[in-house]
């Protein structure tokens, strides 16, 4: 198989298409952008800033309309959590990578993607944007796609190792992560199936629930969440509309319905855990005690390119 995201990588010129790819990613969505319909702001005024960073490939960027559009779940994420906390969302997806590359250039500045946009390596990002609170990951998905001659274990192992490698880069920082699976995608329902593939997803994604809930304890890994669960793939009525007619990607609903469940899932972890900023904390109306304040670090701005090359 070829890579999920290069399979339909877009090479025009559509400026449609080019609206935002000058920027250079993390792209940040912050809670006092919002208006009040978008989230209604309930939380206490005195609770410090919590920074997320989702990081990952095009299905964290959420593209959609061949890489001409992008609706990332971390957007809607922010709409649901700002409804208690403070935010700033930031997402960086690199269409086409694999963990094996991310977890290679970690450290670089610029990185192109296939589908001509630019963002940073993880350890980049964190030197560059200030301390955040907790990172996401979900990668693998190109990896698997650009399945060789090796054993499927073979295979697993050295994708989980780049995946975990990556965690472990935020972990060295103080920065606890939450793992999320390699998603689903139509290849992984072919008839008859293919074998390999199959078991190399299955082996990554068994490996990464294993290693993440034994760093559970030490406070490392917050959580492994099985994002199959949350959008498995099939083409019954009630599934189908959320996925890309390629059968890899999410359409905007499909992001929408994972950003949704992702804040379900982080915004139980923050009140229960309240490990972000150490406070002491005390039940309250909205189901997260009072924290205390925090110097928090300036974040910097977005860097735009003064030219973008054409692909």
């Amino acid at each position: 198989m070829s890579s999920a995201d290069s399979a339909d990588s877009y090479s025009g010129s559509d400026s449609e298409a080019h609206v935002g790819f000058r920027k250079l990613m993390p792209e940040c969505f912050n809670s006092a952008d919002l208006s009040m319909d978008d989230a209604p702001q309930v939380f206490h005024s005195g609770r410090p800033l919590t920074r997320i960073l989702a990081y990952g490939d095009s299905l964290t960027a959420g593209y959609y309309d061949r890489g001409r559009r992008f609706a990332p779940y971390g957007q809607v994420a922010l709409q649901h959590l700002s409804q208690h906390f403070p935010m700033e969302f930031w997402v960086c997806g690199l269409s086409s990578l694999t963990a094996q590359t991310l977890a290679r250039k970690f450290d670089s500045s610029v990185i192109r993607d296939g589908v001509g946009r630019k963002g940073m390596g993880l350890q980049a990002i964190l030197d560059s944007h200030g301390s955040f609170d907790l990172v996401l990951i979900m990668l693998g998905t190109n990896d698997v796609a650009d399945f060789d001659t090796d054993l499927p274990s073979v295979v697993s192992q050295r994708i989980f190792e780049d995946i975990k490698r990556l965690h472990v880069l935020c972990h060295q920082r103080g920065i606890p992560t939450v793992a999320l699976s390699v998603p689903e995608n139509k290849f992984l329902h072919l008839k008859p199936p293919e074998e390999d593939y199959l078991e190399c997803w299955h082996t990554v994604n068994k490996l990464l629930a294993e290693w993440s809930s034994s760093e559970e304890a030490s406070g490392h890994v917050l959580r492994f969440i099985d994002t199959s669960k949350i959008l498995p793939w099939s083409k019954q009525p009630d599934c189908i509309h959320l996925w890309e007619k390629d059968g890899l990607h999410f359409a905007p609903p499909g992001s929408e319905h994972l950003g949704v469940e992702i804040a379900a899932k982080l915004s139980d972890l923050l009140c229960s855990e309240n490990y972000m900023k150490g406070a002491n904390a005390a039940a309250s109306d909205q189901g997260c005690g009072e924290a205390h304040d925090k110097d928090d670090k300036k974040v910097g701005e977005d860097v735009s390119l003064a030219s973008e090359e054409a692909m």
